[in-house]
């Protein structure tokens, strides 16, 4: 059983590091179709850890889920491409040392058919009768993380909160900011483990130092807290 190590300190260059360490082990299980490796620049005194083809959120606004999909995946506006067709984004923002803004996608297939219907051409049978069964109904999920002044609204609008189903109001409260280490060993654990196959162990300690940003409230809704 593969184990990844995480670092516990994070700034833009680390994040680079670490993503692209997440991406290489990830690369050797077997579990990746397609993958863009992270690029950091500066803009205006923030620096942006992002894919070279980054597609912005407002772009994606209004779109259906299946345009949405379709229009990243055209793109290539991802960081990691699974065999069932999911997708996931990780985009960061920081000044300095201080992390200032976080976007963290899952795009699922919106269409599972041909990986339900043909699991042996894409990967261990058993493992995408467990993963991708009929059962399944995909499910977008994105953690948003936004530190700056006069964005987040207490219980309404969290500073780092999860979004199901690209649901507008959705805002489940996190207690954090989530490193790529901590959002990758959840997905992985939630959508591609199986009993019937080994898959790898994400060690998550990696956090950052910026530590908690949930308010006194939104402890007192259901919420996330992080490792």
């Amino acid at each position: 059983m593969a184990t990844i190590l995480m670092p516990t300190e994070l700034d833009s260059r680390e994040i680079v590091r670490e993503i692209n360490r997440l991406t290489t082990d990830l690369v050797a299980t077997g579990l990746l179709d397609d993958q863009n490796w992270p690029t950091a620049k500066t803009h205006q005194g923030i620096d942006y850890v992002s894919v070279p083809t980054s597609v912005g959120s407002a772009v994606l606004k209004y779109k259906s889920y299946a345009n949405l999909y379709s229009e990243v995946r055209e793109g290539r506006a991802f960081n990691l491409l699974f065999l069932d067709g999911a997708m996931l984004q990780m985009d960061y923002e920081f000044r300095g040392s201080n992390i200032v803004r976080h976007r963290l996608s899952f795009f699922p297939s919106p269409d599972l058919l041909e990986y339900q219907t043909a699991p042996d051409t894409y990967f261990n049978e058993q493992l995408f009768s467990d993963i991708v069964g009929p059962q399944v109904h995909p499910v977008a999920l994105r953690l948003d993380f936004d530190a700056r002044e006069g964005v987040s609204q207490n219980i309404l609008h969290p500073t780092s909160h999860m979004t199901l189903g690209q649901y507008s109001n959705c805002r489940i409260p996190i207690t954090g900011p989530v490193s790529p280490g901590v959002f990758l060993d959840f997905i992985v654990r939630s959508f591609y483990w199986t009993p019937s196959v080994t898959t790898p162990v994400i060690i998550s300690d990696s956090v950052f130092a910026s530590g908690a940003t949930i308010t006194e409230d939104e402890r007192r809704v259901l919420h996330i807290a992080l490792p």
